[in-house]
């Protein structure tokens, strides 16, 4: 972990675009909701934190894993454990991203009227529930970031990937389609971390209630205790779903006397 965080120190490209990307989209966020969430403002002001949330995460570990792939090699090779270079990218970029989470949501939200009901949300205040969804967001989208380092073979196309992973995330979250009751498409979004961080969004502020129409009338969206929890509750399982698969894909790389 102190190796990591003096490497990431040393970057300053890295470190300017960590700085900014969460005030700029949090900016543009917060022109979208002006004062007060509307039905005309409400939609692209959630799904603006739902792009920015996945790009802030998927973009701090896109390349962490591909680009010390022969670092990792070699010093497996005499000892190093998967767990503890797993987890110290995990553990470091996990801070960060949940910091520039939390920046891009007050950016975008605070002092914005949300509309919730009784200006309340399902547990906590509403500003508070969004944050805790936005940075659940980025941080199961870092996870997913790192299973796409671990799983591709040359860094130049980890671009393109976060690219294509972005406009997923964008057509599956909830925001533009209706996906309740859309055979293949909804078990499809399943999938797709920005439909669940949407929905627990939507259901803090009642966006049906907002925004009344067919796209809104999604169950994942009510504004209850149960569905709320399911929302989060499977942010988390997504998240460790990722963490699973990554450890897995890094075993690939290893000499084989060490893959147990």
């Amino acid at each position: 972990m102190r190796r990591y965080a003096a490497a990431l120190g040393a970057d300053r490209t890295f470190l300017a675009i960590m700085v900014a990307l969460p005030f700029v989209m949090g900016a543009m966020a917060r022109a979208l909701a002006g004062g007060r969430l509307t039905q005309d403002t409400a939609l692209n002001a959630l799904l603006i934190l739902c792009v920015g949330g996945v790009l802030t995460g998927a973009a701090n570990a896109v390349r962490e894993l591909v680009k010390e792939r022969v670092i990792y090699q070699r010093e497996r090779a005499v000892g190093l454990s998967r767990s503890a270079y797993l987890m110290s990218k995990v553990v470091v970029l996990g801070t960060i991203t949940v910091i520039q989470a939390v920046v891009l949501t007050l950016v975008a939200l605070l002092g914005v009227d949300l509309g919730a009901p009784g200006g309340r949300g399902v547990f906590l205040p509403p500003l508070v529930e969004i944050t805790v969804a936005v940075a659940l967001l980025a941080f199961t989208a870092m996870m997913l970031g790192l299973l796409i380092s671990a799983l591709v073979r040359k860094e130049e196309v980890t671009m393109p990937l976060l690219v294509l992973l972005a406009i997923v995330q964008v057509v599956f979250c909830g925001a533009l389609l209706g996906l309740d009751g859309v055979p293949g498409l909804e078990q499809l979004a399943w999938l797709v971390p920005a439909r669940w961080a949407f929905a627990a969004m939507a259901g803090t502020i009642d966006l049906g209630r907002i925004v009344p129409g067919e796209r809104t009338a999604d169950p994942l969206f009510d504004h209850t205790a149960g569905v709320w929890l399911l929302d989060i509750g499977m942010l988390v399982v997504l998240c460790a779903l990722f963490g699973f698969v990554v450890s897995r894909l890094l075993r690939r790389h290893e000499p084989v006397v060490m893959r147990k």
